[in-house]
C-alpha cells in the first residue's frame, strides 16, 4: 500500500476527510491510493500539508503492519 493511505488511516481520516482537507475529491483520492492516478504536483503539495510527510515518502509502497487497524 502508498504510505499515503497508511498516514491517512493512522489518522483515522476517510478519504472524504482527507479529500475535503486537501481540497482534492474523495474519488481522486481512492484513484491515487489504488495506482490508477498519478497525483498532480499541487495535490501533492497539499497533501504534504495536510499529513505532515514528504510529498516523496507519500508515494512509496510500505507495509501494512497493522493490517489498517490503527488505534
Amino acid at each position: 500500500m502508498l504510505r499515503l493511505t497508511l498516514e491517512r488511516r493512522k489518522r483515522n481520516l476517510t478519504r472524504a476527510k482527507l479529500g475535503a482537507l486537501a481540497d482534492i475529491h474523495p474519488s481522486e483520492i481512492g484513484r491515487i491510493e489504488s495506482g490508477r492516478l498519478k497525483p498532480y504536483d499541487p495535490w501533492i503539495l497539499r497533501l504534504e500539508k495536510v499529513l505532515g510527510v514528504p510529498g516523496d515518502e507519500l508515494f512509496e509502497e510500505v507495509d501494512d503492519i497493522d493490517n489498517g487497524q490503527c488505534g
